[in-house]
């Protein structure tokens, strides 16, 4: 039936992955890939797993915003001993192919975490991860007690977290980032939260883990200093670093944590408007062409949307009715061109001076 990979439970907690196959009506284990520890490195020990069936050699196709793609070729051998977080064999494989001496890893909250955080500084990585907007009362309830809670609009708040235990433990560099209009749609979701809590606690509602709510003496009241601490915060979005303030202050901080969004986008249109997946291969080299097409047309994209100022799906829309035909009439053809509306040629005019 060929090779299957499996994920099995360790004695130390962790998850192993491990490549089998059924020979005889028995599974036999071909060999154990390694110990996940975290949900990065189990993903990263499943690619690893996937590609071992697939061949012998993984690939890694990454877009460098604004700088070009780069690929990463990593034997399937050596990360199949993976010991260290994903990131780090990246940067390995970035530093050997193309010479990068310096790189700023972007990523949302989904990354943070003391472990995390300390893996990529271990690796020579500089990085910025959002922060939950969970921590920012606590967090910031100590500076508005000192300065206050006045600040502009686009003003930022410079804090030194400590993150980890132990020998783990780091001081990190946190930038708070306020904005009017967020602050606007957080005191929104406040009050929806506040109205919930109160019903709770007016027993309209079942008591449950409902924010702003607690019990005391067997009363279940309005957690009024959280909800203070929570109306201060509003507007508020943290952004975790190990950049010097010397070298990227803090708004530059926010700007190329922004940046992630054109990532995003660009993993949007690949599945959904240049229809990257499903892929209906089976084959490597199938599969390599198909991507290969699909990447090739996500650069052209990306060149047309930066000349036109408009979206790929607005600017497919509005030349696709554009059509030449050639008429035959007895021996002679006639060539037949379109009329082409003003709106189709300045898509076309901004294009040619592209």
């Amino acid at each position: 039936m060929g090779l299957k990979f499996r994920k099995v439970p360790t004695g130390s907690g962790a998850t192993g992955v491990q490549l089998v196959e059924w020979v005889s009506g028995r599974l036999v284990v071909r060999e154990h890939l390694g110990s996940a520890h975290t949900p990065g490195e189990l993903a990263a020990l499943i690619e690893v797993a996937k590609q071992r069936i697939q061949g012998d050699q993984q690939a890694l196709d990454l877009e460098l915003s604004e700088r070009g793609a780069a690929v990463i070729d990593v034997p399937a051998a050596t990360a199949a001993r993976i010991q260290q977080s994903t990131a780090r064999i990246l940067w390995q494989g970035l530093t050997g192919t193309y010479s990068i001496s310096d790189m700023v890893v972007v990523a949302d909250a989904g990354m943070l975490s003391a472990a995390n955080l300390n893996a990529l500084e271990d690796a020579g990585l500089s990085f910025i991860v959002g922060s939950r907007t969970s921590k920012a009362p606590k967090e910031l309830e100590d500076h508005f007690g000192r300065r206050g809670n006045l600040i502009a609009d686009d003003g930022v708040v410079e804090l030194i977290r400590p993150m980890g235990q132990g020998r783990d433990r780091r001081d990190r560099r946190v930038v708070w980032h306020y904005k009017w209009e967020r602050a606007k749609r957080d005191r929104r979701t406040l009050n929806a939260q506040i109205d919930r809590a109160q019903r709770v606690a007016d027993r309209a509602e079942p008591l449950k883990k409902q924010r702003f709510v607690k019990v005391t003496d067997q009363k279940v009241i309005l957690d009024e200093a959280s909800i203070q601490r929570a109306r201060e915060s509003a507007g508020y979005k943290g952004y975790v670093t190990n950049i010097a303030p010397a070298a990227m202050d803090g708004h530059a901080v926010v700007a190329a944590y922004h940046d992630l969004w054109k990532v995003e986008q660009s993993f949007r249109m690949a599945k959904a408007d240049l229809r990257a997946r499903p892929i209906f291969h089976r084959t490597r080299d199938a599969i390599e062409a198909h991507l290969t097409v699909v990447f090739a047309a996500l650069a052209v994209a990306r060149h047309l949307q930066d000349v036109t100022g408009m979206s790929i799906k607005k600017i497919v829309t509005t030349l696709r009715p554009l059509r030449t035909v050639t008429v035959a009439i007895g021996d002679h053809e006639m060539l037949v061109e379109p009329t082409i509306p003003d709106a189709a040629r300045a898509v076309i005019d901004a294009i040619n001076a592209g």
